[in-house]
């Protein structure tokens, strides 16, 4: 038995104790502690959910303990396993792999522990719900608008990809953004491509890599904003090659609103971190307080779908937003 497995054993046997009661009495939200296993804080993207952590606590008044893995995945076991000798009431997590993690969370949550996902799930293990986007949907829709700027093409594609340990998310966003392209009519082939573990200065050498190799791209795709706007800072003024990414990056808005319809950075997709924390905190919060009862259905609740290029970049730019 592992100590993850002999800690969650306790707790279980404590409510067992208890009649089962524990989900049936109130709480307070003072008197709730919740879990934050945040996978890194190396983009924009997870600071913002670190800060909306942060500001709900402050607001509701639940104490907050929060890790992040540096995407390190057998370091966020160790964190969940920390969580659990903390006697946290739910936990809130971004999972760096989801196949590497699959086994320690599927025995917390056996075992009695409550969790609630954000951004990336281990999927199928009874988690409560998961909140985040609709990855592919976000991704076609910039793959759409980027198909009306370049035409039938034929065109090539550089990819900056994640890491290795990105089985969901990031091919999500690019089956999306590929099939955006095919969508709009657009010929298309992917020549090279790039990992930058979703930073933007990691993004820098490895657009010069892939320009190196393949100096004739026409289209650079990031499986984020921040590695698309690396790849921008790359680019010469007069170089033809576009760009595109997903979130949502503020940083990503302005480049699209101040090219205009003719700039390089041509779409993104809207991913808002800040509503995927704030729902996942929310239902950590109803759970620990008994105001809704835990479940194991784990339904994926997705924020709002939206593709962003030079016509509707007016509607979601706000150079005060905190991402």
């Amino acid at each position: 038995m592992t100590k993850l497995s002999r800690l969650l054993g306790m707790s279980a046997l404590a409510v067992a104790l208890l009649g089962n009661t524990a989900y049936a009495q109130t709480k307070e939200a003072s008197e709730v502690t919740i879990g934050f296993l945040q996978r890194t804080m190396t983009a924009p993207y997870y600071v913002a959910m670190w800060k909306e952590a942060e500001r709900l606590s402050a607001e509701k008044g639940f104490t907050l303990v929060a890790s992040q893995a540096d995407g390190d995945a057998v370091k966020q076991m160790q964190q969940l396993e920390d969580m659990v000798a903390r006697g946290v009431d739910v936990v809130v997590m971004n999972a760096v792999d989801p196949v590497t993690t699959e086994t320690a969370v599927k025995e917390a949550i056996a075992n009695g522990l409550q969790v609630v996902f954000i951004d990336t799930e281990v999927p199928n293990v009874g988690a409560n719900a998961t909140f985040g986007a609709d990855n592919e949907g976000i991704g076609k829709l910039a793959g759409e608008i980027m198909a009306k700027r370049v035409g039938a093409g034929p065109v090539t594609i550089g990819i900056l990809e994640g890491a290795p340990e990105d089985k969901f998310v990031g091919p999500a966003r690019e089956k999306g953004f590929l099939s955006g392209l095919d969508a709009g009519g657009t010929k298309y082939e992917v020549v090279v491509r790039g990992q930058a573990k979703y930073a933007q200065d990691l993004a820098v050498p490895a657009t010069e890599d892939m320009l190196t190799a393949h100096p004739d791209l026409n289209i650079i795709f990031g499986y984020n904003d921040a590695m698309a706007l690396g790849a921008l800072s790359v680019l010469p003024a007069d170089s033809p090659i576009l760009v595109a990414g997903i979130d949502g990056q503020k940083e990503a808005f302005k480049a699209i609103k101040d090219g205009g319809c003719e700039g390089k950075y041509v779409s993104t997709g809207l991913n808002s971190p800040t509503l995927a924390a704030r729902d996942g905190f929310n239902l950590a919060l109803e759970i620990a307080t008994g105001v809704t009862a835990p479940n194991s259905d784990q339904a994926f609740v997705f924020t709002q779908v939206a593709g962003i290029g030079c016509d509707n970049i007016d509607e979601f730019y706000d150079e005060n937003s905190a991402f």
